[in-house]
């Protein structure tokens, strides 16, 4: 035995080892269980973001792709989709909460803002205001691709660095689907 650890109860060994067995059952999906597997489970959405962030830290990789689709059947404010996309290195996600902030109409509270970061939270409500100048001469779908343009320009440094960390947890099958380019889409501005 190594110094500092404690010999457990061998009835405490063996909770752990099954409790350690059924949990490996279930995330060992990533490899043995095909994609329909997850769509008879049903979880709420913090139980799939707990999924999530347990697949992105044991780097199952299919398994992360999964969860990240079925979350996308959930609501998230702007708050939630910015903090799990930097969280867990979501790009689309993060640009979708940023989206959702220069949009709406509702005023940024202080607590959201600091959350956000103050720099970011300038960033954005400077766009909020250059969109609204514009709303009246573009098309909604206008207004959502310009926006789009202008949260990776303005956004840039940030993005690119959950770009290259998000790109870690692609699997052969993301490049062999899609080029990254065409994934990521961000360009300096």
């Amino acid at each position: 035995m190594q110094p500092g650890f404690q010999k457990l109860p061998e009835a405490a060994v063996s909770k752990v080892n099954c409790e350690l067995d059924k949990t490996l059952m279930f995330f060992n999906c990533d490899t043995t269980f095909d994609r329909t597997f997850t769509d008879v489970i049903m979880f709420e959405k913090d139980e799939w973001m707990s999924i999530l962030r347990l697949a992105t830290r044991w780097r199952f990789l299919n398994l992360r792709k999964i969860v990240i689709r079925r979350l996308e059947a959930f609501e998230f404010s702007a708050l939630e989709s910015i903090i799990l996309g930097r969280e867990m290195k979501l790009s689309k996600r993060l640009i979708e909460g940023y989206t959702e902030v220069v949009v709406s109409s509702d005023t940024i509270s202080d607590e959201d803002a600091a959350v956000i970061g103050w720099q970011t939270t300038v960033k954005l409500l400077r766009l909020r205001e250059k969109i609204s100048i514009n709303r009246n001469s573009l098309s909604w779908d206008g207004v959502v691709s310009l926006l789009s343009e202008k949260i990776r320009g303005a956004l840039y440094n940030e993005l690119l660095g959950i770009l290259a960390e998000e790109m870690v947890y692609n699997t052969d099958s993301d490049y062999q689907s899609e080029s990254e380019d065409e994934h990521y889409g961000v360009k300096k501005g």
